[in-house]
């Protein structure tokens, strides 16, 4: 198997269970816990999305559609029902132009450089677009697992 047939099947396979692990999410879960330092699902989900899509546009050269500063924001920004709606929408879009972009991606392209600055804590070790995308796998493992102890603590099963 290829390294992009491998990444995009990781890829794939955890974009899924991230759609899995908000499908069934209302407001009041998705922005819990109110207080406190742990983040929230909300949280997570758009974090998730701007690094999806930061990988796009570092892999594949597409312009991002959202901007990093939104993780500043408590819950992503979410504020009711129709914020929260809003989010999944938008990782919905987000994931879907992600995964079409890195699909028409040809194997000699992953061993170039990616085609965004990289912060300067990875630049010895994000210097191909194979590497950039792999780091993008294990970065959307962590966060699922983040999201499945928030599902946890709050008595939210996996149906």
């Amino acid at each position: 198997m290829s390294w992009s047939a491998s990444l995009l099947h990781q890829t794939r396979h955890h974009y899924d269970w991230l759609d899995h692990a908000t499908a069934d999410v209302d407001l009041a879960r998705a922005t819990w816990p109110a207080e406190g330092e742990r983040p929230s699902i909300a949280w997570q989900l758009g974090h998730i999305l701007v690094h999806a899509d930061k990988t796009a546009e570092a892999i594949a050269g597409l312009e991002r559609l959202v901007t990093h500063d939104l993780c500043a924001q408590r819950h992503f920004g979410v504020a009711d029902e129709a914020g929260w709606e809003a989010l999944v929408q938008l990782w919905q879009r987000v994931s879907a132009r992600t995964l079409t972009a890195l699909e028409a991606l040809p194997e000699a392209a992953l061993e170039t450089a990616p085609m965004v600055e990289i912060h300067p804590a990875f630049q010895g070790r994000l210097t191909t677009r194979r590497e950039f995308w792999s780091g993008h796998v294990f970065h959307v493992a962590y966060h699922l697992g983040q999201l499945g102890s928030l599902r946890a603590a709050q008595g939210l099963g996996w149906s």
